[in-house]
């Protein structure tokens, strides 16, 4: 396999922007979540499926938030969300405002955060407007999703939750729906 052409990006944003390998017109953001990393690695999965790939880092850059302030847990955050409900309201992603394709992928055994949650809420309101939208949940997954290919070790500064076959077979799942819409 040939090595991917990687654009590096340093300013305000920080990443790398992968070229699909076939020069198509579809785009993929890949935030890499509790690691802080630019995860060119699964950007260059995207790159290779056909897809343009924009990995970011969303925080832990200099002069971006460190991300150590994060709530890791999923029952802190949990709780957190019943202390103002006002402020979570005002927090939603606007999904129905976009007109692309929606895959969401959550593990219902999350110990970061309540993904599967998220995700469900997310679906529901995409489909409230009619809007297509595509939901991979496994039950028995947790935070970390393994694409296939993909080896990403646990984080030994934080409980994920799942297993690694569990992660893997969210991942499976993931891709092929992924794949449906590449």
């Amino acid at each position: 396999m040939s090595t991917p052409e990687i654009e590096q990006i340093d300013s305000q944003v920080k990443g790398a922007f992968i070229p699909a390998r076939h020069g198509r017109e579809t785009g993929v953001i890949v935030l890499s979540g509790s690691s802080s990393r630019v995860d060119t690695h699964r950007a260059a999965l995207f790159a290779k499926a056909g897809a343009n790939a924009l990995a970011l880092r969303w925080f832990g850059a200099v002069g971006q938030s460190p991300g150590n302030g994060l709530i890791s847990y999923r029952p802190l955050f949990e709780q957190s969300l019943t202390a103002n409900p006002e402020a979570v309201q005002r927090a939603q992603i606007p999904i129905e405002k976009t007109a692309a394709d929606i895959v969401l992928v959550a593990g219902g055994d999350d110990a970061l955060w309540p993904s599967d949650m998220f995700a469900q809420q997310l679906s529901r309101r995409r489909k409230e407007y009619g809007m297509p939208v595509s939901l991979v949940v496994d039950r028995q997954a947790g935070h970390r999703i393994l694409l296939p290919g993909e080896n990403t070790p646990r984080s030994t500064l934080h409980a994920h939750g799942g297993s690694d076959e569990a992660d893997a077979r969210l991942g499976e799942a993931a891709w092929r729906k992924i794949m449906t819409l590449l």
